[in-house]
């Protein structure tokens, strides 16, 4: 009988949900830093920031769901220690969680970087220039 992961896959699931939020708080800077008439060059960079630590976030989201679901159904066979099955289950839980955020800050983010830089008068974007 393997030893269970519970421990490693709860990390790994926490570690989605906090990425998702560092992801939140980086598109809310780039609606800052847009919103400022005085930024500075090449300020949208907070918006692809926003969303490369957003799929990050969501890659350990789904190794989490996806290590969980190996694990529960070792356990239910009996091919792995029962003892961390809460753990494995909350780990599951966090990585589903963390993907669906995901996919909700992506799609967020880009709306949020559509609208609010959307081309001038000359029609090139503000983060062209």
């Amino acid at each position: 009988m393997r030893p269970h992961r519970g421990n490693l896959i709860l990390i790994i699931g926490i570690l989605s949900l906090l990425l998702e939020a560092a992801s939140m708080v980086l598109a809310a800077l780039g609606v800052k830093i847009f919103c400022d008439p005085m930024k500075p060059a090449g300020s949208g960079s907070a918006f692809l920031q926003a969303l490369g630590v957003s799929v990050v976030g969501s890659v350990f989201g789904f190794l989490a769901w996806w290590m969980a679901r190996e694990d529960i159904h070792k356990m239910r066979v009996g091919r792995m220690d029962r003892a961390g099955g809460v753990r494995t289950r909350a780990g599951r839980i966090c990585g589903i969680s963390g993907v669906a955020v995901a996919a909700a800050v992506v799609f967020m983010t880009t709306i949020l970087w559509l609208l609010i830089d959307m081309p001038g008068s000359d029609g090139v974007p503000r983060w062209f220039r």
